[in-house]
């Protein structure tokens, strides 16, 4: 977008990727994760995920998607990382920082040519926003894109973008149900 509105056209294939066949590993499998999937697949994408509620569990495994049982073997089979978790687990844990730095410098490890994506859409505080831009920076995830942050501004408050200097990570406004 950025290089056609400058008038460059970089037509190649550099960091351009195919979805078939690429592995979406989904971080939560309630609805929205579910929902996710279900748009991934019907592109070819093979769906795989880490859910601790049995019931998420077993209902992935009936739409034939593959479970991974911890969060590093889930991260390394990643091509696309999308994160739907709540705010806390099962047993009423808070899922802050369940993200750790460790986390991101496995994301596609064992995927050739892996395209290194990672996309949190659903809490800002899993993880620290200079964890993912130190992530970026050394190579571990090639794009992210985020639209939760650890500070939300109210209506009418002014808001840092903690992205502001990585341009490999896109953002958004957390609009949720705010849609018409």
């Amino acid at each position: 977008n950025i290089e056609c509105r400058n008038g460059v056209w970089g037509k190649n294939n550099h960091q351009r990727y195919e979805v078939l066949g690429k592995n979406l590993c989904v971080l939560g499998l309630g609805n929205i994760g579910r929902s996710v999937a279900r748009a991934a697949q019907s592109l070819g994408m093979n769906i795989l995920f880490y859910d601790t509620r049995q019931v998420s569990v077993e209902l992935g495994k009936e739409l034939g998607w593959t479970h991974i049982e911890s969060l590093e073997r889930l991260f390394k089979q990643a091509d696309f990382l999308t994160v739907h978790l709540s705010a806390k687990d099962i047993k009423g844990i808070t899922n802050k920082g369940v993200l750790i730095p460790d986390l991101f410098t496995l994301l596609g490890q064992d995927r050739f040519n892996s395209p290194k994506v990672f996309i949190n859409f659903s809490r800002g505080f899993l993880h620290e926003p200079e964890a993912l831009i130190q992530a970026v920076h050394d190579g571990h995830i090639h794009r992210a894109a985020v639209d939760v942050y650890p500070k939300e501004p109210r209506r009418g408050e002014q808001w840092e973008n903690p992205y502001v200097n990585c341009d490999r990570i896109v953002v958004f406004p957390h609009i949720g149900a705010s849609t018409q």
